[in-house]
């Protein structure tokens, strides 16, 4: 699913989280928008590539303050960027279904993003 600056709608399982890595050639912004279309409110995070992994393997990581989001139904924010390796995490700390919808733009994509 490539959804760059299209929607994918998405159900997050309990106590899970989707994640999704890129790389940026070039500096500009993220702008990215999570609407949750059914249950309660998620955490979003961009994160460099360090940091996701440490997520992706059950450690504590750590965000960029200006794109950490908690416990939120909507958001919507444009985060800078310089080239390199980052991840959205989209994650349910609840114990029910969560559906969201996802859209983001990001400046010199390579590859098409995927959330798993």
């Amino acid at each position: 699913m490539d959804w760059n600056g299209e929607y994918a709608r998405s159900t997050i399982i309990p106590n899970y989280g989707l994640t999704s890595s890129f790389n940026v050639s070039s500096s500009g912004n993220i702008d990215y928008e999570v609407i949750v279309r059914s249950g309660a409110g998620v955490s979003v995070y961009i994160v460099d590539e360090t940091e996701l992994q440490n997520y992706q393997q059950g450690y504590n990581f750590g965000s960029y303050t200006n794109a950490t989001h908690k416990n939120v139904t909507r958001v919507e924010n444009s985060f800078p960027v310089n080239p390199g390796n980052y991840g959205l995490i989209i994650e349910n700390p609840t114990m029910s279904n969560i559906v969201v919808d996802v859209a983001a733009d990001i400046p010199g994509i390579t590859g098409s993003i995927q959330l798993s």
